[in-house]
């Protein structure tokens, strides 16, 4: 089997989404580059924020949200209409996230059209993210989203925890295919001092760096209550907290701040990006994520190429971080408490974890050692379809 046809479907690209968005750019990059043929599907929600860059030989499509009901529901007819008329193009299609109708609409399409297609959940289908709206959720699932979910032809999970806290049924038919950052590139150097300056960063050993959505799921809160009684101990040490947030919990978060007797130490920056983005990462002594539940947090697997030592909770479904020496799973505000203290105040420590860090990103999560598991299974994913096929069509 040669290369294929690949229609990778997402509800929207947006620079500030984050994790998802930024996988389907890397994934789409890849394959172009090892020949197949790939179509971004995706909505224009949050297009004024800008995109997530994608590779020029990608082909790109963009449909409208048009009302205010399609919109709020993430239901874009106008993307399927188009699959109707061009599905025959595609040797298979890779449907990102579940809680929409852009997702279920795009199963069904594939049903009617008999493309194989598979589930990529992002974290989506676990029990803590069906609890945050278990009644809308339980709903949508009935009526639209059961019916997508067992007639895929695979689903693709980005961690052995991901797949075992599912709350679908036949997850156990999904592959572990995590995943990967592209090398980054390393700004000059002066570029780095002058982001560095502009920021108003130290980077001398005692910078706690969040990096992601200031949203409940990322433990945000949480995290300020860790850092006011690591403060108390160690007064030196700042908190850079770097992400997108407009909504009430982001609000909650900065009154928080305002708050804290350390707030002084406490740096709200926003979403931040290119030179600046790297800038922050190479100021930062260690990573911080206490995530409730996710797939697999991109903004980790940034901190381990970086060679950061990084602490995060089970939730952030990376065990591999004590396995490799790279960092800590903790457990509770005061372990993490404990943990940021250890890192921070043996230097010793500090650089090996930082190497550690970065062979678990070499081994684990680069391209080279994630990308031919993605190809394989596509391959499969298509090969049984054309079987199944071959077989319906002799009887």
């Amino acid at each position: 089997m040669g290369c294929l046809r690949v229609a990778l479907v997402i509800p929207g690209i947006p620079k500030i989404s984050g994790g998802p968005g930024v996988s389907v750019a890397a994934m789409a990059g890849r394959l172009v580059a090892n020949g197949w043929e790939v179509t971004v599907l995706t909505s224009n929600q949050g297009i004024s924020e800008g995109l997530v860059p994608i590779e020029k030989n990608v082909e790109l499509k963009i449909f409208p949200l048009s009302g205010k009901w399609n919109r709020r529901f993430l239901r874009c007819p106008e993307l399927i209409e188009w699959l109707y008329r061009e599905g025959s193009r595609f040797d298979v299609v890779d449907i990102q996230g579940i809680w929409s109708f852009i997702c279920s609409d795009m199963a069904k399409a594939c049903q009617a059209l008999r493309i194989p297609y598979v589930i990529t959940p992002h974290g989506q289908a676990s029990k803590w993210d069906v609890g945050k709206a278990p009644v809308r959720k339980r709903i949508f699932a009935s009526l639209w989203l059961s019916g997508a979910w067992k007639g895929a032809s695979g689903y693709r999970f980005l961690s052995e925890e991901e797949r075992r806290g599912c709350w679908f049924p036949e997850a156990g038919k999904g592959v572990i295919t995590p995943n990967w950052l592209e090398p980054a590139q390393k700004p000059e150097d002066h570029s780095s001092t002058e982001a560095l300056r502009s920021l108003e960063l130290r980077g001398d050993g005692q910078t706690v760096l969040f990096l992601g959505r200031l949203d409940p799921q990322k433990g945000v809160l949480e995290l300020l209550h860790v850092f006011e009684q690591l403060w108390r101990r160690r007064p030196e040490t700042v908190l850079l907290l770097v992400g997108p947030g407009r909504t009430r919990y982001a609000e909650q978060v900065r009154r928080r701040v305002d708050s804290m007797t350390g707030s002084r130490n406490i740096r709200l920056l926003g979403p931040l990006y290119g030179v600046e983005k790297q800038a922050v990462l190479g100021a930062a002594s260690v990573f911080v994520a206490l995530s409730k539940s996710e797939g697999l947090p991109t903004a980790v697997l940034e901190a381990l190429r970086a060679s950061i030592p990084v602490i995060v909770t089970p939730g952030a479904n990376i065990p591999e971080v004590e396995e490799y020496g790279a960092g800590f799973v903790v457990h509770g505000r005061e372990d993490a408490v404990t943990k940021i203290e250890t890192i921070l105040q043996d230097s010793g420590l500090r650089s090996r974890m930082a190497e550690n860090a970065k062979r678990l990103f070499e081994q684990r999560f680069s391209p080279e050692n994630v990308f031919p598991n993605l190809i394989a299974f596509y391959r499969a994913i298509v090969g049984k379809s054309r079987d199944q096929s071959t077989r319906t069509n002799i009887a």
